[in-house]
């Protein structure tokens, strides 16, 4: 039994690397963190197809939903183990647009593949963290919630400072042949996040030298944003489900200065915004859909999951390249706060 996720909508084969580093948040006790790079390649055809989510995190989160040993196992990717990058393209200013992705609390980054995939095969280089999975999404407590929104936000820091054209030739395959003739300057930076990543995501915006650009996929805000904001730009994309839940964004909303936008994704919940949707849709067999109930509410889960990733791509044109229409509201969205430009 197998089952293939979408196929990714760029131009590009999509490339992906493993890599450890060190997250230096706590110079007294430094921590190593994996990073998943998938990246625009054209070489797919010479290579193997990367893991969907490695075996121990994968027995991980099957124990804490209690799915069957192996539920997993059977997911193949569009991703391709170390594959030569293709050619980046470059921002006005000669920087490499990079995009970091954070999951939602007790998730691992590759039950996001389906954004991630889609974002390098438009030419991005998307990186997702693999945070430690602490307690699952029901355990979560607010007080609890903040401070590994904290945590994550110094982590990104940490991870992103590390983002050089030297380290990036050690970490990607064909990276310095690809970049060789165009002058590379150095990164432009956007994140994007689900959940408590989307938290950790508007505060890692507290200093714009770091993230340039950042999306909450139905993420709550937590910490100092509350009283001090952020900079834009910034998108959130909420889930219909849950706006009732967010009049700490209404509250906030006038200490986001620059560019900002909040759309609403009709008929979504939560899990909506992860390959949850499309693996119930698809394996119905594996209980998924009765695990997270109340947590899917998508009639048409790779619909939902197109819209978010058009939503991604577009703002990230816009934020990162300069590119492209801002106005992006798509036929399954619907505007909930007004734009500020």
């Amino acid at each position: 039994m197998s089952l293939t996720l979408p196929n990714p909508p760029g131009p590009f084969a999509v490339g992906s690397a493993r890599i450890q580093v060190d997250d230096e948040t706590d110079k007294e006790s430094p921590d190593h963190v994996m990073l998943h790079f998938r990246y625009p390649t054209l070489h797919a055809n010479t290579v193997t197809r990367a893991l969907y989510i490695p075996s121990e995190t994968a027995r991980q989160l099957e124990q804490t939903y209690t799915l069957p040993e192996g539920a997993f196992d059977w997911v193949r990717t569009n991703s391709f183990k170390d594959a030569d990058i293709a050619c980046p393209f470059l921002s006005p200013h000669r920087s490499l647009p990079v995009i970091v992705f954070s999951p939602g609390l007790g998730s691992p980054e590759g039950l996001y593949t389906v954004f991630q995939e889609a974002l390098a095969s438009w030419g991005y280089i998307v990186v997702g963290v693999e945070h430690p999975l602490g307690r699952p999404p029901s355990d979560a407590s607010p007080s609890g919630s903040a401070d590994e929104t904290i945590r994550r936000a110094k982590s990104i820091h940490s991870i992103v400072k590390q983002f050089t054209p030297q380290k990036m030739a050690t970490w990607i395959p064909g990276f310095e042949e690809a970049t060789r003739s165009q002058n590379l300057r150095g990164m432009t930076v956007g994140m994007f996040g689900h959940s408590l990543g989307g938290a950790a995501t508007a505060l890692a915006m507290q200093d714009p030298s770091v993230v340039q650009a950042g999306c909450s996929l139905d993420g709550p805000l937590y910490g100092p944003v509350l009283t001090t904001g952020f900079p834009g730009p910034f998108l959130f994309q909420l889930a219909t489900a849950h706006l009732g839940n967010y009049s700490t964004l209404q509250s906030v909303w006038p200490r986001i200065r620059g560019w900002k936008r909040a759309i609403a994704i009709k008929s979504a919940a939560h899990n909506d915004f992860s390959d949850i949707a499309i693996l119930a849709s698809l394996a119905p067999e594996l209980g998924i859909a009765q695990i997270f109930r109340g947590r899917l509410a998508a009639s048409n889960p790779l619909q939902t999951l197109l819209a978010v990733g058009e939503n991604l791509r577009d703002f990230f044109d816009f934020a990162l390249r300069g590119i492209g229409d801002v106005n992006f509201l798509r036929e399954n969205t619907t505007l909930q706060f007004t734009a500020s430009i």
